[in-house]
């Protein structure tokens, strides 16, 4: 439900009351927006951005092309980061790949180049309305470089055995996504160099935490060599790529030996002094006064040492609550609450108020969707087969509605637990964001707050005014959930419930005068989020562009309905639009989902099954991961022993026989 007022003046006031008596009310808090005067830029591109692990295996799978769709459609997200985009390693005990499998070589060494996953990610990610921050990583397995060693996703953590063949890899990889989405939309991406390769876990020459002490400047050698040789092919494919690194789990002596590197030393690959960089990324996790230090240390750190890299874009790309707690894992719950989108608002409003602790862009580290109570900090859960919002996707939704410019707030007697940004599409359309955060209080027990919201300086009658909010009991299912036992499995009446209390709420606001200029009566429960705009909410649309690009999205749009006359009983109907799109669309990943649906289809009906066998054997003729390949000639096999077609059975096997050790090997774990 949408609560409107038309014709109306609004003013916006928030602060908190001192010194009151035990048991009275204190008075409202109050912050003054001042809509003529504009402080800076409000863009998204600062925190409308996302990342996770797997990357081949969380974007293809079947139930984040729903997520994808509502990330499209909020266009509140602008970046996307994964680990894994040249890996080649298969998880120990899963059955589908972490990384994209780009390249190979043939019987002579010779490098061969797979497009086919690497573009099915991208094409699903642009189509979403985001762009990667390609990590390059981790190592392709004919590449590696001594004995192999595998991280928990299966990637090789090891340098490259030809650096020369590391460098044409990036070269071909950069040309090829040109090639495909054009040089303008690949130069807004960002190329960057590894994943925490100050950790064992994730480099050969990293080194686990608590043993600084063994660590030298020499450990950082051979990552600046593969730095050197990424960064030239890189360049070499196009002058205008952005590129960047290391992606440092956060220490500081490894973050300056490669900054040195790149000022002072000798660059591998060309012979000359230093390496060119166009942005500087680190990570950081746990509670904002932590975070917020870490990243001052690190600027100043840059702005002392490397002044020559002060103005480079900075990143802390991989971001979120604390991971453990007196070294014992921390409890999930909150990333699934209301807390989490309070922690969010705080953080983009310290970027702006902590100078010295800002960064450029931040990235919230977490999963597409939960399937059942596991994920990690995922943005969705699926009830009732769609998938609903958690509070922290609504987060993003209200922070996107924000005008590009930021505007002047005067807040000064409000306590830090509650504070306001806010921002204006043009004089006459203003948006003011206030939040609740307390972060020692994760289940936000305690009285709301009441706020004052005092808005000047609007150009014109306000005409149209609404209340967008996050708390315990709106625009959050996790709390009906979470009384509800947190159920794995939700149906019926719950279902229903949690439905309804996913949807982003609108809540009503106290209009307390209607003058010249306007104010709001705002109620901020702990931990809560409310967005108040003023003749209308901003409407960003960064989405990528391209000719190919809106072929995909034409592509999933054609598959979606497609699947909708499935859900809808029209079997015939679906089939047809499904054979079409699969016909249509053979350069696509569409058109193996077209396969994978009528083999669903088909399956369903016994007297189908030789067509859910001819559709088998279509899918096999694409590109397919092993994994895949091997689940569909088994099942071809045992087909085809059931019709006695003992010839085609046994070329079926022998397939199997040849495929099911690179599935095994592929698994394989280090020591």
């Amino acid at each position: 439900m949408t609560m409107v007022w038309r014709h109306v003046a609004v003013w916006v006031v928030f602060g908190l009351a001192v010194g009151v008596a035990s048991g009275e009310t204190p008075p409202p808090l109050e912050i003054t927006v001042d809509a003529t005067k504009v402080v800076g830029p409000c863009d998204n591109v600062l925190w409308g951005n996302i990342g996770f692990d797997p990357l081949y295996a969380e974007i293809t799978a079947e139930e984040s092309r729903p997520v994808l769709r509502m990330i499209r459609e909020s266009g509140a997200f602008r970046y996307l980061r994964c680990h894994n985009y040249f890996s080649d390693g298969l998880p120990a005990q899963r059955r589908t790949y972490f990384g994209c499998r780009v390249y190979s070589e043939d019987e002579k060494g010779a490098p061969r180049y797979q497009w086919w996953f690497l573009d099915e990610v991208l094409d699903r990610v642009l189509a979403a309305g985001m762009r990667p921050i390609v990590e390059c990583d981790f190592m392709p397995d004919a590449l590696a470089e001594g004995e192999p060693l595998r991280n928990y996703g299966g990637g090789l953590i090891n340098t490259p055995k030809d650096y020369k063949k590391w460098r044409d890899l990036v070269f071909e990889t950069v040309r090829h996504c040109e090639q495909r989405y054009g040089a303008d939309e690949v130069r807004q991406w960002r190329w960057e160099l590894w994943n925490e390769p100050d950790l064992e876990r994730y480099f050969v020459d990293g080194w686990g935490r608590g043993r600084a002490g063994e660590w030298s400047p020499r450990m950082v050698d051979r990552l600046n060599k593969m730095y050197d040789y990424m960064v030239d092919g890189a360049v070499a494919a196009d002058p205008q790529i952005k590129v960047g690194g290391p992606g440092l789990a956060g220490n500081a002596a490894y973050l300056r030996a490669f900054l040195d590197h790149c000022v002072n030393g000798v660059n591998a690959a060309t012979g000359k002094k230093g390496a060119r960089i166009d942005f500087i990324s680190w990570h950081g996790y746990g509670r904002t006064p932590a975070l917020l230090k870490k990243n001052a240390q690190f600027r100043e750190s840059i702005v002392r040492e490397f002044p020559s890299l002060s103005r480079l874009e900075m990143q802390q790309n991989e971001w979120g609550q604390t991971l453990n707690i007196a070294g014992k894992p921390a409890p999930m719950w909150p990333a699934f609450s209301e807390f989490e989108a309070a922690f969010l608002c705080r953080y983009v409003d310290a970027m702006y108020s902590e100078r010295g602790a800002g960064v450029n862009l931040f990235l919230r580290w977490g999963q597409l969707k939960s399937l059942g109570n596991g994920g990690w900090r995922t943005l969705t859960r699926y009830v009732g087969g769609e998938p609903l919002p958690f509070p922290i996707f609504h987060a993003y939704v209200l922070l996107g509605k924000l005008g590009p410019e930021r505007v002047a707030v005067r807040q000064p007697d409000a306590p830090a637990t509650v504070r306001a940004i806010a921002a204006r599409t043009d004089p006459k359309s203003v948006q003011v964001l206030l939040y609740r955060f307390e972060e020692n209080n994760e289940d936000g027990t305690g009285a709301p707050v009441e706020v004052n919201v005092n808005v000047s300086g609007l150009s014109g009658a306000v005409d149209e005014a609404r209340e967008y909010r996050i708390d315990r009991t709106h625009s959050n299912f996790y709390r009906v959930w979470e009384k509800a036992g947190r159920p794995p499995q939700a149906g019926g009446e719950l279902a229903r419930q949690l439905q309804k209390a996913a949807r982003l709420s609108i809540a009503k606001a106290a209009l307390i005068a209607a003058a010249k200029e306007p104010r709001f009566r705002v109620s901020l429960p702990p931990n809560s989020v409310v967005l108040v705009t003023l003749n209308g909410e901003h409407r960003r649309d960064n989405r990528p562009r391209g000719p190919h690009i809106e072929r995909v999205v034409g592509a999933d749009e054609k598959l979606d309905q497609a699947r909708t006359l499935v859900r809808e009983g029209n079997t015939t109907g679906a089939a047809t639009a499904l054979l079409a799109a699969a016909k249509e669309y053979p350069d696509l990943y569409v058109a193996q989902c077209a396969l994978r649906s009528l083999i669903a289809l088909y399956d369903t009906d016994p007297n189908r099954a030789a067509e859910a066998d001819r559709m088998r054997a279509r899918l096999l003729e694409t590109t397919l991961g092993d994994d895949e390949r091997l689940g569909l000639l088994e099942t071809r096999a045992v087909f085809a022993r059931r019709q006695e077609r003992s010839d085609e059975a046994k070329k079926l096997e022998a397939e199997i026989a040849a495929v099911r050790p690179r599935v095994q090997r592929r698994g394989a774990w280090s020591p």
